[in-house]
């Protein structure tokens, strides 16, 4: 079982030019001959690329609040539709993109609940510089809670030059603290403070890490011999953040990594089934 636990389902059209693109050959999933973006090609081009890698499932990533109104932001409700018909391929999930209107969010996130592929809601402090533990992102982990969803959190220095404190790696002490039953994964690996999440991950039993949006080559030592250890084999799970960054350079990478088949399995996607699988 191999799972990319983050595989963006908004245009990439709407990151062209600016800091968030890896280079200008990250294959714009879902983009048409004619230059537009299209969901339901999104949908058939990771299909195809996941079947060419041997990747049995895909996490997709669009806004906790979109209407669907723009293509470029499909809702989770259409997400739901077009991929029903590979429902084993696709589970579904969605970031924070209004945190300023928290009781909105949290009557959002019980709703979607309902959807049984919907396994994830995200938290990325960068987009709207909300912190990781400010008290507008309460009500999303305390819904999440409740209902049994596991939230991610990006940490560490963002690439665009924006203020990095609110992705400061010590805020997620006081989120595991206040919600010890909420599964939290911290996303990104919390560059340079890679270290510091692996002591976290000794001392708070409800933290996962996500090598999301790092290539298993060019990530820190720290987190290398986490992945190896008995530690890692069920709190790291494996993501690409594509087409951000391509999924086939993730996915080719983990090779670079010295792991036994139990740890391998477990993470590129055991324990990711393990954590994610709805009952």
């Amino acid at each position: 079982m191999v799972i990319d636990t983050w595989v963006n389902a908004h245009s990439p059209l709407l990151w062209r030019g600016t800091t968030f693109l890896e280079s200008a050959d990250v294959a714009l999933s879902g983009v048409g001959p004619d230059g537009r973006y299209d969901p339901a090609r999104m949908v058939t081009d990771n299909l195809t690329l996941m079947d060419r890698l041997g990747i049995d499932r895909a996490v997709l990533m669009t806004a906790l609040r979109a209407d669907g109104a723009s293509a470029d932001h499909p809702s989770v409700e259409q997400l739901a539709m077009l991929t029903a018909p590979h429902a084993d391929r696709f589970w579904l999930s969605a970031f924070v993109d209004q945190p300023r209107d928290p009781v909105a969010n949290l009557e959002r996130i019980r709703a979607l609940h309902a959807e049984p592929r919907f396994v994830l809601v995200q938290v990325i402090p960068l987009m709207q510089q909300v912190a990781v533990d400010d008290r507008l992102h309460y009500p999303v982990y305390a819904a999440c809670a409740e209902v049994g969803l596991p939230v991610s959190i990006n940490v560490g220095q963002p690439g665009p030059p924006v203020r990095s404190y609110c992705q400061d790696p010590r805020l997620l002490e006081n989120v595991l603290i206040d919600f010890p039953r909420l599964r939290v994964i911290a996303c990104h690996l919390g560059h340079p403070d890679e270290r510091l999440l692996v002591t976290y991950l000794h001392r708070f039993a409800n933290l996962y890490l996500s090598t999301s949006g790092w290539l298993a080559d060019a990530m820190d030592e720290a987190i290398r011999v986490a992945v190896q250890s008995d530690l890692g084999r069920d709190r790291i799970v494996w993501a690409s953040d594509h087409p951000l960054h391509s999924m086939e350079r993730a996915r080719r990478a983990v090779d670079t990594l010295a792991l036994d088949d139990t740890n391998r399995n477990a993470y590129l996607g055991g324990t990711a089934d393990a954590l994610l699988r709805r009952a």
